[in-house]
């Protein structure tokens, strides 16, 4: 009887259908995140970000899409601008710095980290990728957790469809 519950258990996990999902914009970026999470927008010259948090939050998850004018460090490649940003925080450990290119050919690098954020006591788990939007703009996206999803379902979602108005999916 166990066996069978548990060969229940698996075949139900394995089968599991990724949530639905929304198509959002942000500037000349497309993208979906999944539809019952919830929006700010927060934008300022040179920079542009929306943030996406579900209504039942017991994870303690966001994720975030920012645009912005790459710094005066051209020089500094993807993954040195992404771990140069990660020290920044309070306690971080920086694992995992890979090179990432989306379905829609964007080129960039993802790095995992866990810190603590500035006034708080426990510890959280980010996934940070950067895109090269262009020469001169980058694309930031952020999944955090205080209890991250394992594979990261949400992160995924955004990061396989985003895209620059014009390249693939719907213009």
């Amino acid at each position: 009887m166990r066996s069978l519950l548990l060969i229940a258990f698996v075949v139900a996990a394995c089968s599991e259908s990724p949530p639905p999902t929304q198509e959002v914009t942000l500037g000349p970026l497309t993208f979906s995140v999944t539809a019952d999470w919830q929006r700010k927008d927060t934008s300022k010259p040179g920079w542009a970000s929306s943030m996406f948090t579900p209504s039942d939050n017991s994870r303690f998850e966001s994720v975030t899409v920012v645009r912005s004018r790459r710094s005066d460090s051209k020089n500094m490649t993807l993954e040195q601008l992404l771990t140069s940003a990660q020290r920044g925080l309070r306690d971080v450990k920086i694992s995992g710095l890979r090179a990432v290119k989306t379905a829609s050919g964007l080129k960039g690098a993802e790095v995992s980290v866990s810190f603590k954020p500035e006034g708080m006591t426990g510890t959280y788990r980010r996934t940070h990728v950067v895109l090269a939007e262009t020469d001169k703009t980058l694309v930031h996206i952020l999944y955090t957790a205080k209890v991250p999803d394992e594979q990261e379902r949400t992160l995924h979602v955004v990061l396989d469809s985003t895209r620059v108005d014009g390249q693939g999916g719907r213009s």
